[in-house]
């Protein structure tokens, strides 16, 4: 259900798009990412995060495309990577000291500009947890944890434009984990917020050879 819901938003967002004379931008990004992480309760295993909250940090380096419908909505699908590491212990094993994870994340968002250079959006996501290892006193184990792991997001953003720059700060809430487990992983489902710092290229604008122009409002 989900996902024929996701894909019946993407095409919808495309084909109105595709109906208009829209601008596309493509934009480098980098940021950082604020994770909020709690153990699983009653976990049996005595498996204890230590840097809770929103404590756990870590860089982020992605890409996005920006589809503009008109001069106040807009379209953005972005994706980033990210290794993130954060203190932990379980009490059978004192040799333990955290745990590191690799992320992928994508999303895509509908965003309305609010006036010149401020937007707001809102959208869904995935994320994919790439491998789970301990930490102890001689750096990463070899022996992982868990994988595939999955997790959809619903966002909220907002972000600031200035020239070709711009400034977002998103909030990622998790709605839950799917596909298949593998290990063991004693997290529960993670929300974060992220700040980024994009670039924004424009690659297409179907305005050039209109007589009525629609004015980019990106730069």
């Amino acid at each position: 259900m989900l996902r024929n819901c996701c894909l019946l938003f993407l095409l919808t967002c495309y084909f109105l798009a595709n109906s208009l004379n829209a601008q596309t931008f493509i934009a480098p990004s980098i940021g950082m990412d604020f994770s909020k992480l709690n153990e699983v309760e009653n976990n049996g295993v005595f498996f204890q995060v230590v840097d809770k909250e929103w404590n756990t940090k870590s860089l982020s380096f992605g890409a996005r495309v920006e589809q503009q419908f008109s001069k106040s909505l807009f379209l953005s699908l972005s994706g980033n990577y990210q290794k993130v590491s954060f203190d932990s212990f379980e009490l059978n094993f004192a040799s333990i000291t955290g745990h590191e994870y690799q992320q992928v994340k994508a999303a895509a968002s509908i965003n309305y500009l609010i006036f010149r250079g401020l937007h707001v959006g809102t959208g869904i996501g995935m994320a994919n947890i790439i491998g789970v290892y301990p930490l102890g006193p001689g750096g990463k184990s070899e022996t992982k944890r868990a994988s595939k792991i999955r997790e959809t997001k619903f966002l909220l953003s907002a972000g600031y434009s200035f020239k070709n720059f711009l400034l977002e700060l998103t909030y990622w809430k998790h709605q839950k984990r799917i596909g298949t487990f593998e290990g063991l992983f004693l997290v529960e489902p993670i929300d974060s917020i992220s700040f980024s710092v994009s670039y924004l290229f424009k690659i297409l604008d179907r305005n050039e050879k209109s007589k009525n122009k629609v004015r980019c409002p990106r730069i």
